[in-house]
């Protein structure tokens, strides 16, 4: 790599910040290949670096979302159980299903209930 635009210190901090290769080398306005051959020539791994960094993030944006999709889940089963018990003519079990509904969906349970 020709004499770098940014020292070696700064090349250290944007791997140290989590930054991969592509992104470091947009930043100092070099080649992704002239980053990865500095990084080799000082013992650094970006890749590395970056999966230690974000493995943390990685993780709890997964188990967020298992959550989510949880909540989700378990919102469209309880609306399914109330057409079965309104299609069925169950009227106690649809009643008691309608108070079980989650407090920002009565106004449209409302509307529904009218027609």
């Amino acid at each position: 790599m020709p004499k770098p635009k940014s020292s070696d210190t700064k090349l250290k901090q944007l791997v140290n910040d989590g930054l991969n290769c592509t992104q470091i080398a947009k930043q100092l306005g070099v080649t992704k290949g002239a980053v990865s051959q500095r990084l080799k020539t000082l013992n650094l791994a970006a890749s590395k670096e970056v999966a230690l960094v974000r493995a943390g993030e990685v993780v709890r944006k997964e188990l967020n979302t298992v959550a989510q999709l949880q909540k989700i889940n378990d919102q469209a089963n309880a609306l399914l159980d109330l057409l079965m018990a309104c299609v069925t003519g169950d009227k106690k079990l649809s009643r008691r299903l309608w108070r079980k509904l989650p407090h920002s969906w009565a106004p449209k349970a409302d509307l529904l209930r009218r027609r």
